[in-house]
């Protein structure tokens, strides 16, 4: 890893550690709702039809979740998630150790739950993802199950 690489990722991380601490107290579903809000309130590429929360494993059984936008989408292929065109300032929040207990199925429904409450939410930009083409919950490494599905493929 190069000292730019290094200086780089140092600062993602010290943004995340930040955001958090701002939201310090909160519940998990406020800070994600209110991370959400932020990230899909950016200016994303005009050809963002998708949309993906990736979950993966941030330390010590400790998860978290990423959020992306794609130019693809296609209900029978799910490396469309792979095509990312768009990550948000702050790509990822972490989980609270205690909704997920380190186990990875309990991360998955956390999220799961919370982008279903979102896509039912009156907030401003739940519009963003129920308009867009798919959404999709899973690790990076995993399957991904799809909790929004607005057009079939041609």
């Amino acid at each position: 890893m190069t000292a730019i690489s290094k200086y780089l990722a140092l600062r993602k991380i010290r943004r995340i550690d930040a955001y958090d601490a701002q939201l310090n107290g909160k519940s998990f579903e406020h800070k994600f709702r209110k991370w959400l809000n932020k990230s899909l309130g950016e200016k994303r590429p005009e050809n963002t039809i998708a949309f993906s929360f990736n979950l993966f494993i941030w330390a010590d059984q400790q998860y978290g979740v990423e959020l992306v936008g794609t130019n693809k989408f296609d209900v029978d292929d799910s490396d469309w998630a792979c095509e990312e065109i768009f990550r948000p300032k702050i790509e990822s929040i972490r989980m609270p150790l205690e909704h997920t207990e380190g186990h990875w199925e309990s991360a998955l429904e956390l999220i799961k739950n919370n982008v279903q409450n979102y896509l039912n939410s009156d907030d401003p930009n739940a519009k963003i993802l129920n308009t867009s083409a798919g959404v999709g919950v899973g690790f990076v490494d995993g399957d991904l199950h799809l909790v929004k599905l607005n057009k079939l493929p041609d």
